[in-house]
């Protein structure tokens, strides 16, 4: 504290000459109006790709669509950004198993990490999901592969959009059956309920 730069026990003992070739010190105390925060000055803010991730679950095997249809498209629009030399070239990553718990590890094991490493706001810049939707008990529903690949799991839209909102996920692509469907009311509709949560 600045009070203990002053001694008067050591000073009293100075004859008046000596008292003025003693240096004085002057101490300034500045708060800032905001209650005394200390701006500190930002770092510039950390930089990162186009990221999408992509979820995959197609649990009927050949019966099925093609797993590939969307990995392909991705693939073709980061080949036509690098052909064009592109600033944003997308970085893909795909969901392995195509399960929600393995979705939602990729969604918080990547944003942690970015946030570990000085990042800020959301990883991922787009959450593809290309799976089967469905309406159940007048609720829209993703459908997710088992931990073994061979059955469908259903997940509530709700879910589904309370954990893009979680990671800030501003945009999702839906391939998926009833992805716009109004016949069963709003909480059947996968896209209005997605939107709503997230």
């Amino acid at each position: 504290h600045w009070e203990a730069m002053y001694q008067p026990s050591v000073h009293s003992d100075l004859d008046a000459e000596s008292q003025r070739h003693t240096p004085r010190i002057l101490v300034r105390r500045i708060v800032s109006s905001d209650h005394g925060a200390v701006q500190l000055s930002t770092l510039p803010e950390k930089k990162r790709g186009f990221n999408v991730l992509l979820i995959v679950a197609r649990p009927s095997g050949a019966r099925d669509i093609d797993p590939l249809i969307a990995a392909k498209a991705l693939y073709d629009v980061t080949e036509c950004c690098q052909e064009q030399n592109a600033a944003m070239k997308p970085d893909v990553e795909i969901v392995r198993p195509g399960t929600w718990e393995a979705t939602k590890s990729y969604l918080r094991e990547r944003t942690k990490k970015w946030h570990d490493d000085g990042g800020h706001g959301a990883w991922y810049d787009v959450v593809h999901f290309d799976v089967h939707g469905s309406v159940h008990d007048g609720a829209a529903c993703l459908h997710f592969s088992s931990d073994d690949g061979t059955k469908p799991v259903l997940v509530s839209a709700k879910l589904v959009g309370k954990a893009l909102a979680t990671y800030g996920i501003d945009l999702a692509v839906l391939n998926a059956c009833n992805s716009a469907c109004l016949e069963h009311g709003a909480t059947g509709c996968l896209a209005g309920t997605v939107v709503e949560y997230g």
